[in-house]
């Protein structure tokens, strides 16, 4: 790296903002909006993908009253809305109860369809967003995030 590279990287790390409210909140705002914009057409909103991929994330099929709990907590609502979310999705038909248990619901192939489109549309543009950015800072920027999320949630959890 030449001088000038190495005091041009300097230069950038004594002037960037440091991490505050507001700058999480625009970044936060920014990602949600490309993500709506790719949700847009499928007749999900945002609450629907976050309980389709909570779903999809599952080893075996979801046991709905956990579901609900984890979605909740994802979410930050309360649980008649995730109850809300998970019988549109039901209405959808992109899940569905397990056969042989009717407490735990699975995605169905459609849903599964659904949600794998979706991740192939997002992938390349959070690729895009995170290419070049050093592997060390998404680490801190993780550690940072986690940590405030887990301040907050014990904030909450006080309320």
């Amino acid at each position: 790296m030449t001088a000038d590279a190495t005091s041009r990287q300097e230069d950038e790390v004594r002037t960037a903002p440091s991490i505050n409210p507001q700058i999480i909140g625009q970044a936060e705002n920014a990602l949600r909006a490309l993500l709506e914009r790719t949700l847009a057409g499928t007749g999900l909103a945002y609450r629907h993908w976050v309980a389709l991929s909570v779903i999809a994330g599952s080893e075996a099929p979801a046991d709905e009253n956990e579901l609900a709990v984890r979605v909740e907590d994802v979410l930050k609502v309360d649980d008649a809305t995730v109850r809300g979310v998970i019988a549109d999705l039901h209405a959808r038909e992109v899940v569905e109860p397990t056969p042989d248990d009717r407490a735990h619901i699975q995605l169905t192939d459609a849903g599964r369809v659904l949600h794998g489109d979706i991740r192939a549309a997002i992938g390349p543009i959070v690729s895009g967003l995170f290419h070049e950015i050093p592997e060390d800072d998404l680490r801190t920027a993780g550690k940072v995030l986690k940590l405030i999320t887990e301040r907050a949630d014990e904030v909450l959890a006080g309320s």
